[in-house]
């Protein structure tokens, strides 16, 4: 990554336009063995009474009867059931097409911030292992469907700050544009809402005057997002009502206090960090972890985040920093919601799972594909050689595991030779 530098980016031109023809070629490649899969898990739930009734919008929308308050989700399934009843089919293909639009969008956000490797970024994100889970398992549309309206939210958010005078600008309408979509995203799946922390990063990243700016911007930056606090602070509270009152009830999901909580989450940002980074063995549940914060080797992983976190605050300057600690704040602002301090059901099985940083991941992804395009390789060997090569390992272990999705049985024998000792995993 370098700087920040002008917020003008080009027209689609024909490269453009053959870059994502084949960036969907690809992932439709990627997930080809997993399109004519069945039924897995909670598929059953989302394909509810409510979807499958021509009158169920109503109970999708205003009623509290479904278990969890998705109605753009639920309205989406709804609309397919129309199309394609239950043949899972159809159901594949638009998780499928859903992921190449985030992809898409994806490059031109990172287009707009200036961010080098932004094709490659797109292309890692398209055929990354760790989004196996959240496109080739259904019930994730949750993720595929949230995750293109987050992406145009922080898109049009930055056309909104354009000050390019040479082109005419509507900054009203790409701030209203970039609440509605926030709103849309929000009714999709309620972990995008540390939306409003992510475009003020991209503030600070586009922002020349960094630390020296006057508090009167910084105020003026604040009220600006305000209307996004808003929204993600109600959408937060009647998703924690419904995890509460119509998921959980009186089971329960986890007994370890706040101490624990906060070890486990710092092991949790490493284990993500890792996958991101290292995408083999990736299992659909993995095992439930035992940890005590009375053992006091299991403060380090935490301890050794704050000390990254204040290194990077105090080296913030340093033109290598700046981008590493963009792209880790990021990534650790995605990860809040999914970190164990609120109660959510799955925690009673895995305190981790590969669908919950569907939307941290693009924290490492640019920053590695903004690498990989300033690396300078021998002259025998083209720029782009080995970018393709880091593609083309990761598109053959999604492949790979894109084929456990074809059928519940694959999914869970591979969960239980990883996860053995899971009473969920053996049942299922």
């Amino acid at each position: 990554m370098t700087g920040p530098q002008s917020n003008r980016t080009s027209a689609f031109g024909a490269t453009d336009y053959l870059f994502v023809i084949g960036l969907t070629l690809i992932t439709f490649a990627v997930y080809a063995r997993a399109l004519p899969g069945g039924m897995i898990l909670d598929d059953e739930m989302m394909l509810n009474s409510a979807v499958q009734s021509p009158i169920g919008l109503h109970t999708i929308w205003f009623t509290t009867i479904l278990p969890d308050y998705f109605p753009l989700t639920f309205t989406s399934l709804w609309v397919e059931w129309r199309l394609w009843g239950g043949s899972m089919v159809g159901y594949h293909i638009t998780n499928v097409l859903l992921h190449v639009i985030s992809a898409v969008v994806l490059w031109r956000v990172l287009r707009r911030l200036k961010i080098p490797g932004a094709p490659i970024a797109a292309l890692l994100f398209a055929v990354h292992p760790v989004c196996v889970e959240s496109v080739a398992y259904v019930s994730e549309r949750k993720n595929t469907l949230a995750m293109p309206f987050f992406l145009a939210a922080i898109l049009f958010y930055l056309k909104s700050r354009e000050t390019d005078s040479e082109r005419p600008r509507s900054p009203t309408k790409y701030y209203v544009l970039s609440l509605v979509c926030f709103a849309l995203s929000l009714l999709s799946k309620t972990a995008v809402v540390p939306l409003p922390f992510v475009v003020l990063i991209c503030d600070w990243w586009q922002s020349n005057r960094g630390d020296n700016a006057p508090r009167s911007v910084f105020k003026s930056q604040l009220l600006r997002v305000a209307p996004f606090f808003v929204l993600s602070a109600a959408m937060g509270l009647i998703t924690m009502w419904f995890q509460s009152h119509r998921v959980i009830m009186t089971d329960v999901v986890q007994t370890a206090n706040f101490a624990t909580r906060l070890v486990t989450a710092g092991c949790a940002v490493w284990f993500y960090l890792w996958k991101a980074l290292w995408p083999v063995n990736l299992s659909f549940m993995y095992p439930r972890w035992e940890i005590s914060a009375a053992a006091f080797w299991t403060w380090i992983p935490l301890f050794a985040l704050v000390i990254l976190i204040v290194a990077f605050w105090m080296l913030r300057r340093r033109a290598w920093a700046r981008p590493v600690a963009f792209a880790f704040i990021y990534f650790l602002l995605m990860l809040l919601p999914i970190l164990g301090f609120v109660d959510i059901y799955y925690l009673k099985y895995s305190l981790v799972a590969d669908h919950w940083q569907y939307f941290a991941i693009i924290g490492p992804i640019a920053l590695v594909a903004a690498v990989l395009s300033k690396l300078r390789l021998p002259q025998s060997l083209p720029q782009e050689s080995l970018a393709a090569v880091v593609i083309a390992v990761l598109a053959f272990l999604s492949w790979k595991d894109a084929a456990l999705y074809r059928d519940a049985e694959l999914v869970w024998q591979d969960t239980v030779e990883k996860n053995p000792n899971s009473a969920f995993a053996q049942n299922s």
